[in-house]
């Protein structure tokens, strides 16, 4: 049905880079319950509960212009 209105479906990443979560400043909010890992290049990574931070990277990467809009995207758990 999604597809059929013409939105995208995206498949979000267990594992997400620590970055994003520091710039949206929800890396603190979770506390110590939160899994935080290193990758082989001892970059900080973490067990991402929920996917906010990788929908607005998905939007930066390839939204340049108002000439991209609507992007429709789901994503089913």
């Amino acid at each position: 049905e999604q597809n059929r209105a013409g939105a995208l479906e995206i498949l979000m990443p267990t594992i997400q880079s620590a970055d994003l979560w520091r710039e949206s400043g929800r890396y603190n909010d979770y506390g110590k319950e939160m899994l935080r890992i290193k990758d082989r290049q001892d970059r900080d990574m973490l067990y991402g509960p929920t996917n906010e931070e990788m929908v607005t990277e998905i939007f930066r990467a390839y939204v340049k212009s108002y000439k991209d809009l609507p992007l429709n995207l789901y994503h089913i758990c």
